[in-house]
């Protein structure tokens, strides 16, 4: 389907690292001092830490000295414990998800301490490579996402004025993804939208499973933000720019228990919103409030332009693209294919209201291998939703 030319970071190019990065990639004496450097900064001296089954390391850092706070444009940032509101809606209030996470959460940091997963220096070394790859594009159409190995199902709203977005999305797991593959479902609300392209904000969270960064193929919670068009780009923690406040939950964490094909679908509620007395952008993972992009870090996110949802992949070029979604096309019905619910966005008085209330635009670069359908049975329960995904394997 071809759609409007307008920014979108659904097309970034994330040409990743292959298992052989630390010989594909030389780093000189000087570099690695700075990895070394730069992992004493981002792992501060725990107050308690927990290990889960997969073998990461998650500490308790004192809320105050978490490495956010490292970062020169919050010099004189006031801490935000908690947002001064929420948005309203009659949709739902602020559930839990039924996928749990991390350690079931039944297991969370002290009082005073934020739990913040530890960065490892091969997790620099694959930022940096990512970095050095990451592209932003200014069209949808298939040709741009074929020439550089990825792929899109995605929902995109109209140019207008938003403070946020909320969706319930089905969580699924790919534990034969290779090292070379990325598959990812997010909402990435946009700032700037509108250009130019270098001056674009956005900030975006959603689940992943990225071996070749996270050192697994384990499904993850994950986010993402820019203030300058992909020029320069967290993720995750592995740069001070998102604060967290929560015990129990923070970007990197591992979620569990995934959806079955046919069987139980698992659903993580998503919501980012700005709060509108701060400025700050939150996110809220179910009922956590997992902290927030400081509006420090922006310059054109005093509200947002655009908000987009639904699935990107990578592979290589010539290598079998990976699934996205369940990794099945949309159209096999319900507990066979992925959905986003409940897909609401967020007014200047932050409340909620549905995504059908505005013109949307769906898109998918290759539907034979990706694709994606508004599905609006009468009667449905779960609000505004879409169905996406597929089995991939596309080769170019």
């Amino acid at each position: 389907m071809a759609m409007r030319k307008a920014f979108s970071p659904l097309l970034l190019i994330l040409v990743f690292i292959t298992k052989s990065v630390e010989c594909r990639w030389s780093f000189t004496e000087e570099e690695d001092l700075e990895f070394e450097k730069q992992l004493k900064i981002l792992n501060k001296p725990p107050v308690k830490t927990f290990q889960s089954q997969s073998g990461h390391f998650y500490d308790c850092i004192d809320i105050y000295k978490q490495p956010a706070f490292d970062n020169p444009l919050l010099k004189d940032h006031k801490l935000q414990m908690s947002p001064s509101s929420f948005p309203r809606g009659v949709t739902r209030e602020l559930q839990p998800s039924t996928a749990k996470y991390n350690f079931y959460k039944n297991i969370s940091c002290p009082l005073g301490t934020v739990q913040i997963r530890r960065t490892t220096k091969n997790d620099l070394i694959h930022a940096k490579t990512l970095q050095n790859h990451i592209k932003g594009h200014n069209s949808f159409q298939s040709k741009i996402a074929s020439l550089n190995g990825s792929h899109f199902a995605v929902m995109k709203s109209v140019l207008g004025e938003y403070y946020g977005s909320h969706a319930a999305l089905v969580v699924y797991g790919f534990p034969n993804i290779t090292l070379n593959q990325l598959t990812m479902s997010e909402i990435w609300v946009i700032g700037g939208a509108e250009g130019p392209e270098d001056e674009v904000n956005v900030v975006q969270a959603g689940w992943d499973v990225f071996p070749s960064l996270n050192g697994d193929s384990l499904t993850q919670l994950f986010t993402y933000w820019t203030a300058d068009g992909y020029k320069k780009a967290c993720y995750n923690l592995e740069c001070q720019g998102f604060v967290v406040v929560s015990r129990s939950a923070s970007p990197g964490i591992e979620i569990f228990p995934l959806s079955t094909y046919g069987g139980i679908q698992e659903l993580i509620d998503i919501t980012i919103f700005k709060d509108q007395e701060t400025g700050n952008w939150w996110l809220a993972f179910g009922d956590d409030f997992v902290g927030y992009w400081p509006k420090e870090n922006f310059n054109k996110m005093e509200k947002a332009t655009e908000v987009d949802w639904g699935g990107a992949v990578y592979s290589p070029l010539n290598e079998p693209s990976p699934p996205m979604g369940s990794g099945h096309l949309p159209f096999e019905g319900l507990n066979k294919t992925c959905y986003f619910l409940n897909v609401e966005l967020v007014d200047k008085n932050n409340k909620y209201y549905s995504a059908d209330k505005i013109n949307v635009e769906l898109g998918a670069d290759a539907p034979s291998y990706y694709n994606i359908d508004e599905n609006m049975e009468t009667g449905y329960p779960d609000g505004y939703r879409f169905r996406y995904g597929g089995p991939g394997g596309y080769t170019g």
